[in-house]
């Protein structure tokens, strides 16, 4: 048993990171004056790999000092199985708590990964959730998938969750992917979740979906979904869900244009009031790569809530790989919205960053 943990030992690996810079953005809409802050943030994770077996942590507290004085503090723990050649187990708790200080939205995934509004600031924003599920080899081309897990976001004091209502419940999603050609994937998959509000409100959702993935070349890939989705409050509603995306890269001896874009219709669970809403979505980013140490990246996105808010963000921002261990970081972005009161018109926010990174990689 000590030789098997010795073993085990041996094979993680840690990393560890701080990165520190400034912000400089609006006080408030309509505020002339700008709120300077700087910030720092260290990050420490392990990972420990075995045959079959793989586990990896996280913990990256953010303080902010300046103008404001605040602290967050930020989790994830994830653990995955290999119990059959056919078989897998996956499991990840993330926690997230405190100050919800507007912070830089890198957008690696999409043109924007996560559109929301800008929120009032709490002290004790709470966001948590536990995911557990399997994924199970059919056959060569096709696996099946599924998941359950329960969520958690909003205040955490009865004071906060007056401004920034504090929504949990469970959600299960269960899918089947399947290679068709080396150029074609269909997915099928359907999601239910049950949201409870602090203000005493609950939604439900039901969502079928199916979605078709087409590679168009070594460098071009587009994605379509089509389906339907049920809302449950006070009534029942039958709700479309369609989503396009398109993903197109320029390759050159030593840089690289990255081309994203996305369209989708589909319910969303608004952070700032708790409501299950229809929004539509816009969003689309270029991205220069030049060799391994610098990029920079132009990405424009909008969204609204059909019969309420409405979002626009424009956003510039690049790194620079000073050293193997070291990158700078900067960037500007202005974001728009209008919220669920039309009298009140639309406000106007920005916000500029600049950040160092410093951060290594070694074994136990």
């Amino acid at each position: 048993m000590g030789a098997l943990l010795a073993a085990v030992l041996a094979a993680a690996q840690v990393d560890a990171a701080v990165a520190t810079g400034g912000h400089l953005r609006s006080s408030a809409p309509g505020d002339a004056s700008a709120t300077r802050i700087v910030d720092v943030e260290p990050k420490l994770g392990a990972t420990i790999e075995d045959p079959g077996f793989s586990l990896q942590g996280r913990y990256a507290p953010q303080l902010w000092t300046g103008d404001t004085t605040s602290v967050r503090h930020d989790a994830l723990l994830s653990e995955s199985w290999q119990q059959t050649p056919n078989l897998r187990w996956g499991a990840q708790q993330g926690f997230r708590y405190g100050s919800n200080q507007a912070v830089w939205d890198p957008g690696l995934k999409r043109p924007f990964d996560t559109l929301e509004p800008l929120l009032p600031i709490v002290s004790d924003e709470l966001s948590a959730h536990g995911d557990l599920g399997f994924g199970y080899l059919l056959s060569r081309t096709a696996s099946f998938n599924v998941g359950v897990g329960y969520l958690v976001y909003g205040g955490a004091s009865a004071a906060s969750q007056k401004i920034l209502p504090l929504q949990q419940g469970p959600q299960i999603y269960s899918g089947i992917d399947q290679e068709l050609t080396r150029s074609d994937r269909l997915s099928t998959s359907l999601y239910a979740s049950h949201s409870f509000v602090s203000d005493g409100t609950q939604s439900s959702l039901i969502e079928l979906t199916e979605g078709w993935e087409r590679t168009l070349g070594p460098s071009t890939r587009t994605t379509l979904t089509g389906g339907a989705s049920v809302r449950r409050r006070s009534s029942d509603d039958l709700l479309p869900v369609a989503t396009a995306a398109l993903q197109h890269d320029v390759l050159g001896r030593t840089r690289k244009v990255e081309l994203r874009a996305l369209v989708e219709l589909k319910p969303y669970q608004s952070r700032l009031t708790g409501n299950l809403v229809e929004r539509a979505d816009l969003g689309a980013s270029l991205r220069w790569v030049f060799g391994n140490e610098l990029w920079i990246r132009l990405r424009a996105a909008a969204a609204k809530e059909l019969g309420s808010a409405r979002y626009l963000v424009g956003a510039v921002d690049g790194s620079w790989r000073l050293s193997g261990n070291l990158s700078l970081a900067a960037g500007v972005a202005s974001f728009w919205q209008q919220l669920q009161a039309p009298a009140a018109g639309g406000s106007t926010q920005w916000m500029a960053f600049s950040a160092l990174t410093f951060a290594t990689h070694q074994p136990i």
